[in-house]
């Protein structure tokens, strides 16, 4: 009977932790907030109330403006009447990296992150804030279309009932429509050729996925890529080749509950084909360049060996040191470097760093500096910029960290400048002088730093502010007193030369998508592609351009200071190119994987990296071997323009002041009670252990800095009714947390409880390293104890011991008070692709205090935990794992007496255990008949020990396991995966049953 109990009970708690996890899984909670001292305005329109604080006023009024045309177009998209929608949009400065997402958990909301995009990050629109909010508008509109039954549904208990969100649609779909109607007007990621690169890539390797394979189940590259550039074309091609009508009848039947899969059902239903015969249509659909070369591996390179995915190349001349080439393997965040002492001799390749910095590399024209850029490790990610010094040229190549650091600061690089002269000068040992991207909500501001290396002192000497929607790009070093950099300019994309003497600017249209640009010597090299409203037949490749004539180019009468065309001007080179006028060597030739960051190292050397459908590789090319074989170079001709500075904005729509109580009314109501926000602690505290027959209405601010829940439900088992509330509250790096219970037991009341938490979680620096600490303080009246103490482990953890501080049948009237602090230190590091692939460290410490009625306990607790991604000292294939990455962690604790006398008669107990992976292999790939995907297999083996300092209790566990990796392939479920398998266990020190075999289930993230 006591077994059929718990089984009930355990069933109903893995119920309602699915029904949680659905929430969780379409809400990035307390992800927007603005600072607390940050004072917040809102604009409101007829549908949505634009929340701010007063940098990103711009921002607000651009989308206020726009904002109901957008609506309306939407829906007329879809054939859907005004859905009498009114949703907060929350804009938020707090994190520099360009993002937006809309959420209906506890309802409706959109969040908007005020940057501008970083390098190779949606730098697809003329309008990149306005067209992410496009994209996140999409989602609020297709996602509320419902059927009349589950209108009243989401009236009642809250906008997360949509059955197109958690039950029909998969990732694909969902952001399918998104990318499809934000690419519908010639913008967006389907009309750029760099973008779709990888749906052609894969036919062309015929590695080309099913509709099950793009879902978002895939957890190994390019497993984010997927859902959004596959979907996206998928949804495009629907669109086109049978009407947007129908497209628009597709989504009003994934706004009801179908009892089959989208493949079989939907589909099939609005356009009379499965699912899989509209993907393999879609895939004959698809252009891909006729007879793409296979692009030779950099065999230049001695000492390297394959990389996961090479990245942020850069490259420097000298005759110092020869050729130097540094780029970064992106999934662990190894700098490498790699130098050619003389023209005929290879390349020797050394590891320099790690870093967490993975945006941009730059090394100095004399290879003396190099910078490295990008974001912070944290909640809300800042740009920032190391420098380091490049050494060791004779024998091999060092790296040394400068201790500078320059934060807000992106694509950074060194420039050569001497200040006080006004004229071209190389670093010296005392000062050098940094150039990079700095941006402000929608600005964006090209500066220069005088850094003194042996003060650390940082100083901005120079800033060109550009208007909205004008970012530059990877500034470099153009000699001369004159940075080169890439300028987005709307849509067009063009190369610019700043005089830094002159605070002049003068760009060149290039007519070109393009993606990155380096600078080597007098040789500019771009990634790019045909500018084309439909990319079917553009593909990436590269062209050339020489930084003299680039220079030349330039016109005297229009911008003073720049190389002119005559020879009594005293800046005269030689040169007699047109004044205003430039052409660039395209080099249209199509490589497999295309051609991303190429760098010219050298005279001849080119190395740029290749994308593959699943993996990257660093490849490399002759340039006099390239143009010998390409018959015909085509040309194009760039022209000048001279550039204007930012001009200044103007506000019109009218504000208020920002009241987040106003819209706390809205929230969702769950069919459950008894939880609280922080960890469900006070099931221990209560009499059972289900969650309550109940309900309980979750809901917070649209800025995610508070989150409220109170519930009531009744508990079958014990017949007992309880009622709870729960608050958090957080601001970057802290959360607060207040949960409190009252619960009666037939006529009688039980008891009460009450915690307060806080928690405190910071990365250290710019390292893998993070700082923790974790604070909680519980106040407990109860009244009877009725818990059921069999219930209770026998081999139970130091939580368990800490949570189950009651003796069985104690019946007392008395309080308890208690307070829990730890603090430990987190070190963790990618060193590879495959989620085994990762170092990491924990060592923390706990103590508890806690008083009930005469007794007193005191309790301290160490952890120390570690994963190695490998014991044998071998290397996996892309897909296998054999090399025994292994998990180990340690506990021991000391814990007191119950009578405060004698606590010194103390017991120290451990726990030790230890996963090692003993085979693994990828699968990625969906089911066609039932909605799952399968995501790898693993055997695995362990050893698990519980011991006392008199080992009369001790516990040894010896175990292994075989089970599948998988996810549900349908709706927000898909992902989320779990295990599913075999375990076998043995207990030596068991007297009976020392084998168990049973069928393993877990949640795996």
């Amino acid at each position: 009977m006591l077994g059929d109990r718990l089984l009930v009970k355990k069933a109903l708690r893995i119920c309602v932790l699915y029904f949680l996890l659905f929430c969780v899984l379409i809400s990035p909670v307390l992800g927007a907030q603005i600072s607390l001292h940050e004072k917040k305005q809102v604009i409101k329109t007829e549908h949505f109330d634009f929340i701010y604080s007063l940098e990103s006023e711009y921002s607000a009024q651009t989308l206020a403006n726009v904002a109901e045309a957008y609506y309306r177009e939407i829906t007329e998209k879809l054939s859907v009447p005004d859905m009498d929608l009114h949703i907060p949009v929350t804009i938020t400065p707090e994190s520099d990296s360009l993002n937006g997402y809309f959420t209906p958990f506890p309802y409706n909301r959109i969040v908007m992150y005020d940057t501008v995009a970083s390098a190779g990050s949606l730098q697809v629109f003329s309008n990149t804030l306005c067209s992410v909010f496009y994209h996140e508008l999409t989602h609020a509109v297709s996602l509320n279309i419902r059927s009349s039954f589950w209108s009243g549904m989401a009236t009642v208990f809250g906008d997360i009932l949509s059955p197109s969100l958690l039950i029909n649609c998969t990732t694909n779909f969902t952001e399918g429509v998104t990318v499809s109607f934000e690419s519908a007007n010639g913008e967006g990621r389907l009309n750029n050729a760099f973008s779709t690169q990888i749906i052609k890539q894969a036919k062309i390797e015929g590695k080309f996925p099913s509709l099950y394979d793009v879902t978002g189940a895939r957890d190994t590259y390019p497993s984010g890529k997927l859902p959004y550039i596959f979907g996206g074309a998928f949804s495009k091609y629907l669109q086109e080749t049978y009407g947007i009508q129908k497209y628009a009848d597709f989504w009003e039947e994934c706004g009801r509950l179908h009892l089959y899969t989208i493949d079989s059902g939907i589909l099939r239903r609005v356009y009379n084909k499965t699912g899989t015969e509209l993907w393999n249509d879609f895939y004959e659909s698809i252009v891909i360049p006729e007879d793409a070369r296979i692009p030779e591996p950099a065999n230049k390179l001695e000492n390297f060996s394959e990389r996961s995915f090479p990245q942020n190349l850069c490259s420097a001349s000298t005759a110092e040191c020869g050729s130097v080439l540094l780029w970064q393997d992106g999934a662990t965040g190894s700098i490498w470097g790699a130098k050619k002492r003389t023209p005929f001799s290879n390349y020797t390749s050394y590891k320099l760093i790690s870093s967490v910095l993975n945006e941009h590399i730059s090394v100095s024209s004399d290879a003396k500096y190099f910078t490295v850029s990008g974001f912070t490790r944290e909640n809300k990610p800042q740009n920032v910029t190391q420098i380091y010094r490049l050494s060791g040229f004779a024998d091999t190549l060092q790296a040394t960290y400068t201790g500078i650091k320059i934060p807000q600061l992106r694509d950074a690089a060194i420039f050569r400048y001497k200040e006080s002269e006004n004229s071209i000068s190389t670093s010296n040992n005392d000062v050098i002088y940094v150039t990079g991207v700095e941006t402000n909500s929608q600005n964006s501001s090209l500066v220069l730093y005088k850094v003194h290396l042996e003060t650390k002192e940082i100083k901005k000497i120079h800033s060109f502010n550009f208007n909205a929607n004008q970012v530059p790009f990877t500034p470099a070093d153009a000699t001369n007193g004159k940075i080169i950099f890439l300028l987005k300019d709307g849509l067009d994309w063009k190369i610019a030369l700043y005089d830094v003497i002159q605070h002049t600017c003068v760009t060149f249209d290039t007519g070109l998508d393009i993606q990155e640009m380096s600078v080597s010597g007098d040789t500019i090299l771009l990634s790019c592609a045909t500018k084309v409203s439909d990319n079917a037949n553009s593909y990436p490749f590269y062209a050339s351009v020489n930084l003299n004539d680039l220079i030349t180019a330039c016109d005297q009468k229009s911008v003073l200071g720049f190389c002119g065309d005559s020879v009594e001007d005293p800046l005269w080179t030689g040169n007699t190119k047109s004044a205003g006028q430039v052409k660039a060597q395209l080099y249209t030739a199509s490589f497999s994987g295309a051609v991303y960051e190429p760098v010219l190292c050298g005279d001849d050397d080119i190395f740029y990296v290749s994308h593959f459908y699943d993996n990257w590789q660093l490849s490399q090319l002759s340039l006099k071997e390239e143009q010998a074989r390409i018959e015909k170079v085509s040309q194009t001709v760039f022209t000048n323009t001279v550039f204007s500075p930012a001009a200044k904005q103007v506000y019109t729509a009218s504000s208020e002041k920002y009241n987040p109580f106003s819209y706390m009314f809205n929230g969702v109501f769950i069919p459950f009670a008894g939880f609280n926000l922080s960890e469900l602690t006070y099931m221990d505290y209560s009499s059972g252990i289900s969650p309550r027959t109940g309900i309980s209405w979750i809901t917070e601010d649209p800025t995610e800095q508070s989150l409220l829940l109170a519930g009531i439900g009744y508990d079958f088992f014990t017949n007992s009714v309880m009622a709870n509330f729960s608050a958090l509250a957080t601001n970057t790096y802290t959360t607060y947390g207040f949960d409190g219970l009252v619960e009666t037991t037939g006529n009688s009341f039980a008891g009460s409880a009450a915690q307060v938490d806080f928690s405190y979680t910071k990365p250290l620096g710019l390292s893998y390293f993070y700082y923790i600490l974790n604070n909680t303080a519980e106040w407990f009246y109860k009244n009877e104890v009725t818990r059921d103490t069999s219930l209770i482990d026998s081999n139970q953890t130091f939580t368990d011991f800490l949570q189950y501080i009651v003796d069985e049948n104690q019946s007392v009237l008395g309080h308890y008070l208690s307070n829990y602090t730890q603090t430990g230190v987190l070190w963790e590091k990618n060193t590879g692709i495959t989620p085994f692939q990762y170092l990491n460290f924990y060592a923390g410490i706990g103590s508890m205090e806690q008083s009930y009625s005469s007794q007193y306990d005191w309790n301290v607790a160490t952890t120390t935990s570690i994963h190695l991604p490998q014991l044998l000292p071998i290397k996996n294939t892309k897909n296998i794992t054999f090399n025994l990455p292994t998990t180990a962690s340690f506990s021991y604790y000391l814990i007191s007496a119950k009578n405060i006398d004698d606590w010194e008669k103390s017991d120290i107990i451990g726990d030790f255990s230890s996963t090692v992976v003993l085979f693994s292999t990828e699968i990625q790939k969906g089911n066609a008949i039932i909605p799952v995907y399968t995501r790898r297999f693993t055997i695995d083996g362990g050893y698990d020990q519980t011991f006392y300092t008199d080992f009369a209790d001790n516990d040894i566990c010896l175990h292994t396991k075989t089970y599948f990796t998988q996810t549900f392939n349908m709706g927000s479920a898909c992902s989320t995966g779990f295990d599913l398998g075999m375990k076998l266990s043995y207990h030596p020190l068991y007297d009976n049953s020392k084998f168990s075999f049973n069928i393993s289930f877990n949640l795996n993230n």
